[in-house]
């Protein structure tokens, strides 16, 4: 029988050629991968910081205080994060609350988020490149080293990240309708009209849903890449994108600051704070218009590219490789000009205007994704074989260790892995959850098939690493999840803490805490602390500390400790709960509490 593609989907059982053609085996092991990576890691778990716990503070504060034009944490004003994602997920976490954690419906908000972003990128991949390129950056992407722990975390960054691919869609877009056909002076078809109005649209709606998640960064991100299309295009119908994408984005914006100030508002059970506008507006508000803040006094330029070693493997490599290609004219008519400005003018963006932050390379990512695509198939024989070979090394190894230890917690063999393990958690008792096993083994097993059934070429290496990665990050969330919640959770602490508290023990004074600490205590206590840092709390009866290890002291003079320990295996934090006979008023003035000990 013929090994042409009608031939194939006769035969099913044929190894899979990874080429772009259509194949209803291909597609369906497409969705599987997708589903497989996106789902696991969801549910299952605690609310872990840094990200995860300051954003349920927030959306916390939403739904049970109402304050959803002036977002809180912990009982303070928060103007860190524009509130578009906080939206979304308290409104998930309404809607599903009574089935499920607010911290899982909190995270259902992240799956939608990145479900749509790989949809967008998808479209902008089919516009530049053809329907045949429209699963290649989302295959791309579900390899990122870096967008796998994010992707599935209650993170605001994902709302910029889903605003930012529909920018890039609605640029993409733009261009395929030039493209589809010539233009007479004042002679528009409907068909290339309608094209560019969507194309508008999509900009439009991307900036403003990027803003409304990251605020001046989602500016300086998107504002450039639409000028310097203006500019490109400047004759031609790509004119029309930045003007209509601003004359439906900016309004939206300025409703929305609107919205924001005006103190009459209602605000659940009271009104919008205009205090919390103020300081919205001294912090990142003012700094939009000023360019004289335009550039963060913590900015290392060298950080993200550097990061880009790891974070964006295997990405990055391939994209530059597109780039190198592109330039030596070996990619033919294909245009890489819109990503690649993207990618560099992004890198200026975050490399200047932010502090260093992994997570403000997520949005990097797709421009990124869409100059690998272009090059994938331009790739030497001997580049993929040996990027395919150094995939299935590479986590055949990662997942073989992670079923050795997994094996070893359960049996006690070997000894050594045994110890190692026990000195990072302690406290944790393996047991056997049939449930887990079976799927674990049944996605190893489907990986090992997946490889052995597909046919070498350029596709398979970047389809064996997503396969890989998400057999790998499929194995961590389902036997070693118990293990990685154990030691990042804050239930077992807090609990102990809400336990030692005296019946009817009023205020408590804190100091020390961070972020992610206070809006864990409320979500699991219902309990606000009064912050010495914030010169209130002293004349509280308890008092709560946060403190390294290292720098632990005695107590104060006639203080009581009704409470102290950590997280398990947790070797930095060290929180410590203190009754107070005269009140924290007179605290400050005891050097053993506020100052490390002295060395040795």
């Amino acid at each position: 029988m013929s090994d042409s593609p009608s031939g194939a989907a006769a035969r099913p059982w044929l190894p899979l050629v990874f080429d772009g053609s259509p194949h209803p085996a291909k597609t369906l092991l497409f969705l599987l991968v997708c589903a497989a990576w996106l789902i696991p890691g969801l549910l299952g778990h605690d609310p872990w910081k840094y990200e995860e716990a300051v954003s349920l503070g927030v959306i916390q504060e939403m739904v049970l205080h109402g304050h959803w034009l002036s977002p809180q944490l912990a009982g303070e004003p928060y103007t860190l994060r524009p509130p578009f994602y906080y939206w979304l997920a308290a409104a998930l976490v309404r809607l599903f609350g009574t089935h499920l954690p607010a911290h899982e419906s909190a995270r259902i908000a992240s799956a939608l988020c990145v479900a749509f972003t790989l949809f967008a990128i998808s479209r902008a991949a089919s516009m530049l490149y053809g329907e045949r390129h429209a699963r290649l950056p989302v295959t791309l992407l579900l390899g990122a080293i870096g967008l796998v722990i994010r992707a599935h975390e209650i993170n605001p960054d994902l709302g910029f990240l889903a605003g930012y691919a529909l920018v890039l869609w609605g640029i993409a877009q733009a261009r395929a309708t030039e493209g589809n056909r010539a233009l007479a002076e004042f002679d528009i078809a409907p068909d290339v009209r309608g094209g560019a109005t969507l194309a508008g649209l999509l900009t439009g709606l991307g900036v403003t849903l990027a803003y409304l998640s990251r605020g001046g960064l989602a500016l300086g991100m998107t504002l450039p890449l639409l000028a310097w299309t203006a500019w490109r295009r400047r004759n031609q119908l790509s004119t029309m994108v930045p003007l209509l994408g601003l004359g439906v984005g900016l309004p939206i914006l300025g409703i929305g600051l609107w919205v924001w100030s005006a103190s009459g508002l209602p605000n659940g059970g009271g009104s919008a704070d205009p205090s919390w506008f103020a300081a919205w507006w001294g912090g990142e508000g003012s700094r939009v218009l000023n360019p004289l803040r335009w550039i963060d006094q913590h900015a290392d330029p060298l950080f993200y590219p550097l990061l880009l070693s790891w974070y964006g493997w295997p990405i990055a490599p391939l994209a530059l490789w597109t780039a190198w290609d592109a330039w030596r004219g070996r990619l033919g008519d294909v245009d890489v000009q819109m990503p690649l400005f993207a990618l560099l003018s992004g890198l200026i963006c975050v490399g200047l205007g932010t502090a260093p932050r992994e997570a403000s390379m997520l949005p990097l990512l797709l421009p990124l994704a869409l100059l690998a695509t272009a090059g994938v198939d331009k790739l030497r024989r001997g580049t993929a074989s040996l990027l395919d070979w150094f995939g299935s090394m590479t986590f055949g190894l990662f997942c073989s260790l992670l079923w050795l230890g997994w094996i070893a917690l359960l049996t006690g063999q070997p000894t050594s892995v045994v110890r190692y393990l026990d000195r990072q958690l302690p406290d944790y008792s393996a047991h056997l959850d049939w449930g887990a096993f079976s799927f674990a083994l049944a996605v190893t097993l489907f990986w090992i098939v997946a490889i052995a059934k597909s046919r070498q070429n350029p596709r398979r290496a970047v389809l064996n690493w997503a396969v890989g990665l998400t057999t790998f990050w499929l194995l961590l969330m389902t036997l070693w999840l118990p293990y990685i919640d154990l030691s990042r959770s804050y239930r077992q602490p807090f609990t102990a803490i809400g336990q030692a508290l005296p019946a009817g023990h009023g205020c408590v004074a804190s100091h020390g805490l961070g972020e992610p600490q206070r809006a864990l205590l409320e979500y699991y206590l219902n309990l606000y602390t009064e912050r010495l840092e914030r010169h209130t709390g002293q004349r509280c009866r308890l008092m709560l500390e946060q403190r390294h290890q290292r720098a632990l002291t005695p107590p104060p003079t006639g203080a009581r400790i009704l409470w102290e320990g950590a997280r398990p295996g947790d070797r930095d934090e060290w929180f410590r709960l203190l009754a107070l006979p005269t009140g924290a008023g007179r605290l400050p003035q005891d050097d053993r509490l506020f100052q490390p000990p002295s060395p040795p």
